[in-house]
């Protein structure tokens, strides 16, 4: 309940791995395949592309006077 409150408006995938998560035990290991879908199926639906390419490894453009 606290994680549908907590995570209103995310999307549903967002909200299961939460859940997931935090269902947890400590020495339980993670599906991590499972978390790893849950991932890729959101960013398919919101069209972005694993290109390898990440904001923090570009360089930075402006230019210190």
């Amino acid at each position: 309940m606290v994680v549908e409150k907590t995570l209103l408006g995310f999307p549903k995938e967002l909200q299961k791995f939460v859940t997931y998560c935090r269902a947890l035990k400590f020495e339980e290991q993670p599906d991590y395949m499972y978390l790893r879908n849950l991932l890729r199926g959101l960013a398919r639906q919101w069209k972005i592309e694993f290109d390898g390419i990440y904001c923090w490894n570009r360089r930075n453009k402006l230019s210190v006077n």
